[in-house]
């Protein structure tokens, strides 16, 4: 049995686990249940990562380029959910929301309390919640792509994982 997640280590011994670290667990899950995808890109509640399989040129072995963010929680579900709460958008209307990028808005996803100061200034211009809403998701997505995958190109086929890519199809789209 293994066990990942920021409290996983603590707890392996006392269940007979072994604890294996996040990004390695999402690897080796993905290699295994999943090898022809080429990328995966995680979205969780606190932190965002993004690996890239690449072919090494001397063994012609799969190789995992990875990269994380989690110091802070921009462009993560915790930051979805406060934008949601300023939006006043229930979550049942938000898992209906469809991708749109006819009319997007500035969002700056580089930092949660900068996006949340934005979607409170769209708020209080009248700005539309499903136009505030795409335009959170194009942030997001355009801020871990700029910054995850530091200079390298995701490969074909992308794999979406956690709770954001998994319960918003407008993130979805968004990808």
């Amino acid at each position: 049995m293994f066990i990942t997640g920021s409290g996983g280590g603590p707890i392996a011994e006392h269940i007979g686990a072994k604890f294996v670290q996040e990004v390695n667990a999402v690897t080796m899950s993905v290699e295994q249940l999943h090898p022809d995808v080429g990328s995966v890109i995680e979205l969780g509640g606190q932190d965002a990562k993004i690996i890239i399989f690449k072919e090494n040129e001397e063994t012609g072995n799969k190789q995992a380029i990875t990269s994380m963010n989690d110091k802070c929680a921009s462009g993560t579900g915790a930051t979805i959910d406060k934008c949601m709460i300023k939006v006043g958008l229930p979550e049942e209307e938000v898992a209906k929301l469809e991708f749109d990028d006819s009319k997007l808005h500035h969002v700056a996803a580089k930092c949660g309390v900068f996006a949340e100061t934005d979607i409170v200034n769209l708020v209080k211009s009248s700005i539309p919640s499903s136009e505030i809403m795409c335009s959170l998701a194009y942030a997001i997505v355009m801020q871990n792509l700029s910054v995850l995958t530091r200079g390298n190109t995701l490969r074909h086929k992308v794999l979406l994982l956690g709770g954001p890519n998994t319960y918003l199809p407008f993130l979805q789209q968004c990808w």
